[in-house]
């Protein structure tokens, strides 16, 4: 998959496209690699305090209240 930079040149409304360097296809590989990690994490941050609400009992609308 080839990975492309879109450049608008407002001045002269020309559109000129480049392919990102090995480089750069590294660097957006590692960011979605990180990005999907920081979601995973935060995701199960989110489950762990639905169970504990759940251990306590606690509608949505009642932890929503107790975390306001």
């Amino acid at each position: 998959m080839t990975l492309f930079e879109r450049i608008h040149d407002i001045a002269t409304g020309k559109i000129t496209e480049r392919p990102y360097t090995k480089e750069e296809i590294a660097e957006n590989k590692a960011n979605e690699e990180r990005l999907i990690a920081e979601a995973a994490a935060y995701q199960k941050a989110i489950d762990d305090k639905a169970a504990i609400f759940q251990k306590l009992g606690l509608t949505a609308e009642e932890a929503q209240t107790l975390l306001s």
